[in-house]
């Protein structure tokens, strides 16, 4: 029993590993450092201005603590096959979940420490403690994770019977939600997108003239309202960049932010392109190649044009130098051609 659930989580893991490749290429890692570097001068600059003993900084410590205990659940990696296969080991695969626990608090210590680190320089004025507060952190939150993992998986156990439906489920979303992650870089097979109409979009698609060569217009158009998560992608990485333009006091930060947060709403859209490859039907269509990159390009125009203009009379309230303004709409668009043109042909 020991080798079979071995074997499963190391296979996850090489999964895990394969897409971390693709996710992690060289220019989302160039991006990546840029960002946290001008990241950590602002957070520099902050913790210099606030005050000591300050109140707001223990909310904010406690707060975010209390945040992480979200991530890191149970790992189990009981698959649907063996609620027949291993009735029979139903003991055996008990005590595995319940061993699981330790297993399942490595990723969220490694979180409380990092967490620790980070808000150290906050939490060192305002509660006006030594090294040894961080240190106290991560023991109290590693310690309430414990007991909520315990408690769970003693929920899988009712009348000394394993609940096999809710033991398989519950790791099936586990893995599906670690997937969807790396479903937004690259194609992950069995993922299987959420539909929803919202009808409130219906207005958007009729303005979409039903015309030949709007065939894929539209079939994109629809797939980013109505399939997956690519309509709420857009809306929070658009709120995340309308805050840094809000919150960043440097004008160069928060252009090179929205820059970078642009660029990585355009590299995780790109996909649309495959989204009706899966339909063979769809081959059949007297529609080249050419004209359906030609429909995606003007799908992501009009979302990222859109995007940088909202970002752009944003700006217009928040930065000191109005000349570095109009270099957001200059930028965004500068890097979907140059992108585009790469990835889309």
């Amino acid at each position: 029993m020991h080798k079979l659930f071995s074997k499963r989580r190391q296979d996850f893991y090489k999964q895990n590993s394969k897409y971390l490749r693709y996710v992690f290429n060289d220019h989302f890692v160039i991006l990546l450092f840029l960002m946290m570097g001008f990241l950590m001068v602002q957070y520099a600059q902050f913790v210099r201005t606030i005050p000591e003993n300050w109140f707001w900084g223990k909310i904010i410590v406690v707060l975010i603590s209390l945040v992480t205990l979200i991530f890191g659940n149970l790992a189990t990696f009981i698959e649907e096959a063996d609620k027949q296969f291993l009735l029979p080991k139903e003991e055996e695969v008990k005590q595995h979940i319940r061993s699981s626990v330790q297993k399942s608090m490595t990723f969220p210590v490694i979180l409380f420490f990092v967490t620790a680190l980070i808000l150290y320089p906050i939490s060192a004025k305002s509660f006006m403690a030594g090294l040894w507060l961080p240190i106290i952190q991560v023991i109290i939150l590693a310690a309430i994770k414990y007991v909520l993992l315990i408690q769970k998986s003693n929920s899988y156990v009712k009348n000394n019977l394993l609940n096999w439906d809710k033991a398989i489920d519950d790791e099936k979303k586990r893995q599906t939600n670690i997937l969807k992650i790396y479903s937004q870089f690259v194609d992950v097979p069995g993922i299987k997108p959420v539909v929803k109409r919202r009808k409130v979009f219906d207005g958007l698609l009729n303005f979409i003239k039903k015309e030949h060569k709007n065939t894929y217009l539209y079939l994109f158009a629809r797939h980013f309202l109505r399939t997956g998560d690519y309509l709420g992608l857009y809306m929070r990485l658009g709120i995340l960049s309308i805050i840094l333009l809000f919150v960043v006091s440097s004008p160069i930060i928060s252009l090179v932010g929205v820059l970078f947060i642009n660029f990585i709403l355009l590299f995780q859209l790109i996909p649309i392109k495959k989204s009706y490859d899966y339909q063979v039907l769809n081959r059949i269509y007297p529609i080249s190649k050419e004209e359906k990159n030609t429909s995606l390009k003007q799908l992501l125009m009009v979302l990222m044009t859109l995007l940088a203009l909202v970002q752009t009379i944003v700006a217009l309230f928040t930065f000191k130098k109005i000349i570095l303004v109009p270099l957001i709409l200059i930028g965004t668009l500068a890097v979907l051609l140059f992108y585009t043109s790469r990835k889309v042909d």
